[in-house]
């Protein structure tokens, strides 16, 4: 289910140049050089789309369904008991 944050990324404001919608080359806290970063936030790139967002969906259903298959055996499993 951890697909899910897929969908909360481009709502999320980016600490690094939040207004500008090119990609973007820096140093960071840690020293580490970020290069050629995209800007996905909604606000200054005006569409929603994260890479794997269309797809993440595909490993939830699985995901979903074994959650609920485990909460039913659950269930039967407290009737029984």
């Amino acid at each position: 289910m951890a697909e899910f944050t897929h969908f909360i990324f481009p709502l999320l404001e980016p600490a690094i140049q939040p207004d500008n919608p090119a990609t973007i080359s820096t140093v960071v806290s840690n020293g580490a050089v970020v290069d050629g970063m995209p800007n996905y936030f909604i606000k200054t790139t005006g569409h929603y789309y994260f890479p794997g967002l269309y797809t993440a969906i595909l490993p939830m259903i699985p995901g979903i369904y074994g959650i609920v298959a485990c909460l039913r055996e659950a269930g039967r499993v407290r009737r029984l008991s």
